[in-house]
């Protein structure tokens, strides 16, 4: 199947938060993110440390009072946030593993 972006809807499934600004502005946006790493070898939990590593430097930026260069790099992790489930589901890599990366790196940030 190629990753169009209907395809990726159909695989990747409905969202399952409950808050509307995940639903309406986080999906909408992830998903563009989760094209572009399926067509690369990129891995689910590659796009997962990427995360982490956006979500360490927004707190750092927050910490030296770049407060609005600190809440873009949160969000871009939010969103890759989002986007390493997808790719996971579409590669087929859903690991307890990555599901435990996932989970450090929310303790971190």
């Amino acid at each position: 199947m190629k990753p169009t972006i209907k395809n990726l809807k159909k695989v990747i499934g409905r969202p399952n938060e409950i808050a509307p600004y995940a639903i309406y502005f986080v999906r909408p946006i992830s998903i563009w993110f989760t094209w572009l790493f399926v067509r690369t070898p990129i891995t689910a939990n590659q796009v997962t440390i990427l995360q982490e590593i956006f979500g360490i430097i927004g707190g750092v930026l927050f910490v030296y009072g770049k407060f609005v260069w600190g809440a873009i790099f949160l969000q871009l992790g939010f969103i890759l946030d989002n986007s390493d489930g997808e790719v996971a589901r579409w590669k087929k890599q859903s690991s307890e593993r990555g599901k435990f990366l996932d989970l450090i790196g929310h303790m971190i940030i």
